[in-house]
């Protein structure tokens, strides 16, 4: 919800401003974001059920919880140093998520001491990207030129609310289910 301070009338305490709520003439319905918010959820639910012993489900929703931006509205992406890792998510992806490559979107964040092209060819090699996913980088400019990462940070995911929404629910809901399961007590 949109929020306006309005000046106070001359007829109202010069110290108290007037908030005035502007849900309903922003031009957007409402309505149908939560309805789409509803149906993202109980769509989840209903594919956690099935997905829960999957391992590549499992996967894909544990790298998006210690790794994801959880902050973004409409971004399911991860950033890491990891080719494996980078890999297992654009993996989940494209077979759980069913998203098409040409949404999966990349870019990497470099140090000036590291050549653009030489990197995006290591992470389409290992991580199972292609030219196509990848948008502009960015270099880092510092007060160290040089770092140890090799061949920068891989930052890839897709734009789409109803998928975050259905990651916000996935992964509150992994974490019950792995702790409500039974195992042995050693291996």
């Amino acid at each position: 919800q949109r929020v306006e301070r309005r000046q106070p009338d001359h007829d109202r305490d010069e110290d108290r401003d007037e908030i005035v709520l502007l849900a309903d003439q922003d031009g957007v319905d409402h309505d149908l974001i939560a309805d789409g918010q509803d149906q993202s959820e109980k769509e989840a639910e209903e594919e956690f059920e099935k997905l829960k012993f999957h391992p590549l489900f499992i996967t894909g929703v544990a790298i998006y919880w210690g790794e994801g931006d959880k902050k973004n509205r409409s971004l399911v992406r991860i950033a890491n140093t990891d080719p494996l890792m980078i890999a297992l998510f654009v993996k989940f992806l494209r077979v759980i998520c069913a998203a098409p490559n040409e949404r999966i979107r990349a870019w990497l964040l470099l140090y000036p001491d590291l050549k653009e092209s030489e990197c995006k060819k290591f992470w389409t090699q290992k991580a199972g990207l292609s030219k196509i996913n990848f948008n502009k980088s960015i270099i880092i400019r510092g007060r160290h030129k040089i770092n140890r990462i090799r061949f920068g940070v891989c930052n890839v995911g897709i734009s789409s609310t109803y998928l975050k929404h259905k990651m916000m629910v996935w992964l509150s809901l992994l974490p019950q289910e792995l702790l409500k399961m039974r195992y042995p007590h050693s291996i």
